[in-house]
């Protein structure tokens, strides 16, 4: 039986959606694992670990530098640098760890009010990680993507993260 021009474009059409669905890039996941700031003073820094995950079968990212700030009822408490420029395999969970030092002085009221809440049992942060990267797509980069990560997190009246947001699933978007 002959194959029809008619049925041979559709299987090269079928081909080539089949194909450009495996190399769609999905977004990289980012989970909290560990946030803390001792003392809830502005002698400490704050520290935290979170996780990269790539779940692209045959898609890697590169990153740009990766920048950091910690909020504190919408007003940036804590920001600089987290991580170097770096590349993230395919199917790869990426874990890093960060410190951020306080940017407002000890004398700002900001840290008594964190200091009142730490003393009624939990303080709420917002981690905001900002990067650019790139997909690369098997032998291509696709352009520039300015990517923002936002985790919400509580601590309680020790400085530590409550453990209800162990692991939470930290929102991104491109803008």
């Amino acid at each position: 039986m002959a194959i029809t021009r008619r049925t041979r474009m559709a299987r090269f059409r079928a081909m080539l959606m089949n194909r450009f669905t495996s190399l769609r890039p999905h977004r990289p996941r980012f989970y909290l694992s560990s946030f803390s700031l001792p003392g809830l003073t502005p002698a400490g820094q704050f520290a935290f670990n979170v996780s990269d995950r790539n779940s692209n079968r045959n898609i890697g990212i590169y990153y740009e530098s990766m920048d950091g700030s910690v909020y504190y009822n919408d007003q940036r408490v804590s920001g600089g640098p987290v991580k170097v420029p770096f590349y993230q395999p395919p199917k790869n969970t990426t874990l890093f760890e960060g410190t951020l030092s306080p940017v407002l002085g000890s004398g700002d009221p900001i840290w008594d009010r964190i200091g009142a809440d730490g003393k009624d049992g939990k303080v709420a942060f917002r981690l905001e990680l900002n990067s650019t990267i790139r997909f690369k797509v098997e032998v291509w980069d696709t352009h520039d993507h300015e990517m923002h990560v936002s985790c919400d997190v509580e601590v309680g009246s020790d400085g530590n993260m409550l453990p209800e947001y162990k692991e939470k699933k930290c929102t991104i978007y491109f803008g």
